[in-house]
């Protein structure tokens, strides 16, 4: 399993690299959770959330002079994601982590 999951993360990093007009991505890693980046004004912005979709960690790489999969790269490093991380869909997983957030405070009491 762990081999697939491997070899399906090399075909999807080998695929954003042909595709270089991707303004925003995302990944999931099944020991971690989820990797969102998307272009912004100033390089890229970024977003780690576990499993559950419970936002861990975000915010900006501001390098604009390298390609969006050159900034996933590099971050997924840094974060220990160097294999098995498949790319999903970006809309549909940020959307998860949304919802997740604002359930979070309707419980706090922070939202109605």
């Amino acid at each position: 399993m762990e081999e697939k999951i491997q070899h399906l993360a090399e075909q999807d990093l080998h695929r954003a690299i042909e595709n270089p007009t991707e303004t925003e991505m995302a990944f999931y890693n099944h020991k971690q959770g989820f990797f969102l980046i998307q272009e912004c004004d100033d390089g890229y912005d970024y977003t780690f959330a576990n499993k559950r979709y419970e936002l861990l960690d975000g915010g900006q790489l501001d390098f604009q002079e390298i390609t969006i999969y050159e900034a996933a790269e590099e971050l997924l490093k840094e974060a220990g994601w160097e294999n098995g991380a498949v790319q999903c869909d970006y809309e549909e997983t940020e959307e998860k982590i949304q919802n997740t957030e604002k359930e979070k405070f309707r419980k706090r009491g922070i939202l109605q």
